[in-house]
């Protein structure tokens, strides 16, 4: 989900608008070659998980991942929408150690490295200049263009704006939940106001666990407790129902029942 830069002009076409294609027509592909360009977007695509294989034992292993795609606008290209230039986007792990991709390029664009425990902050990218290079490949549907290098815009070199908004991916503020918390409230569940057992809504798909907005929103309400604090009483655990049950018993005897 995409949210608007606060002040901007929504009069004004995305980077992403484009004109509706008509059935069978061919994708127009980028020419290849290099471009002046701009970062136009910074979208979270959440946690997911690869395979990755040990170069020296051979073994394959799964991990979790945090995904972001950065989406570029190159500039000059042919486009079918005068609004805007081509997009072109490439992922990479939400991570900052000096081998991270992501750190690498935000180093090039800016010319120097990060000192460390110095701030990395990805949103920094959003209408930044550089120069890319665009190859084509061959896929199982066709060729289709490809970011090969990006680096920073050489001197002399004119990027310029167009007049389309950048967008960023909304974060929500506070501290965001972690997957292993996530993972516990699918499987275990929280404790509601009433001492209930409250689980998010979730399905299996594949290898991993999926859920929805909704379903955390679900999930958000059943944990809320009502303001007036008309809750209904907890219920009682199975130790408690067995000691009332057993108190039950030894009543009668008491009375001589």
């Amino acid at each position: 989900m995409l949210r608007e830069n606060p002040g901007s002009d929504n009069a004004r076409p995305s980077c992403f608008a484009g004109p509706a294609v008509p059935q069978g027509a061919a994708a127009e592909l980028v020419p290849a070659g290099s471009y002046p360009a701009r970062c136009k977007a910074l979208i979270d695509l959440g946690w997911r998980q690869e395979e990755f294989t040990d170069p020296k034992t051979k073994a394959t292993r799964k991990s979790w991942l945090r995904k972001v795609l950065l989406c570029w606008e190159l500039l000059g290209a042919p486009s079918p929408n005068a609004a805007h230039g081509p997009i072109l986007s490439r992922d990479y792990t939400l991570a900052f150690s000096p081998a991270a991709k992501l750190r690498q390029l935000m180093e090039a664009l800016r010319g120097r490295s990060y000192a460390d425990h110095e701030l990395i902050d990805p949103a920094k990218l959003i209408d930044q200049p550089c120069l890319i290079t665009v190859v084509h490949k061959a896929g199982q549907r066709g060729p289709y263009a490809k970011i090969d290098a990006i680096a920073p815009a050489p001197a002399g070199l004119t990027v310029p704006r167009r007049p389309c908004r950048p967008s960023a991916a909304p974060r929500a503020p506070g501290r965001p939940a972690s997957l292993s918390c996530m993972l516990r409230w699918v499987l275990d569940g929280a404790r509601g106001p009433s001492g209930e057992r409250v689980r998010l809504e979730a399905a299996r798909l594949g290898g991993r666990w999926v859920t929805s907005l909704e379903a955390l929103r679900r999930f958000s309400e059943r944990l809320t407790p009502s303001v007036g604090g008309d809750d209904p009483a907890a219920p009682r655990s199975a130790a408690s129902r067995r000691r009332a049950s057993e108190q039950a018993a030894v009543e009668p005897d008491k009375i001589g029942l």
